[in-house]
């Protein structure tokens, strides 16, 4: 018996850095620095970061830790800004079944 693995079919996004990105709308916990933890929203991933909806106390270098249901923690930092998100960047690339596993999470826009 052969085994296969099939690419998760939603992901057909490109980002500028040519990486394939799933806009998504998954609730994560995000611990800023050594702060508690807070349920924020994340809508869009790639293997190298993310895009959280609505983040008002982050700032730009600021390291934090996310946690998706189900995975360990993944530490990354804000690489920006603006009034409506904010742009992290992980510190490790996500391996291509993690990030198929996290996009497989989400409710699809």
């Amino acid at each position: 018996m052969t085994m296969r693995h099939e690419r998760f079919p939603e992901i057909s996004g490109i980002g500028p850095d040519r990486q394939p990105r799933a806009g998504i709308h998954l609730i994560c916990e995000i611990r800023p620095g050594t702060n508690p933890a807070i349920k924020l929203r994340v809508e869009n991933i790639s293997q190298k970061g993310f895009r959280i909806a609505w983040f008002p106390t982050c700032r730009v270098g600021m390291s934090l830790k996310i946690r998706v249901a189900g995975l360990q923690s993944l530490r990354a930092v804000v690489r920006w800004k603006d009034n409506n998100a904010a742009g992290c960047e992980f510190d490790e690339p996500l391996h291509i079944a993690v990030f198929e596993h996290i996009a497989s999470l989400s409710d699809r826009y």
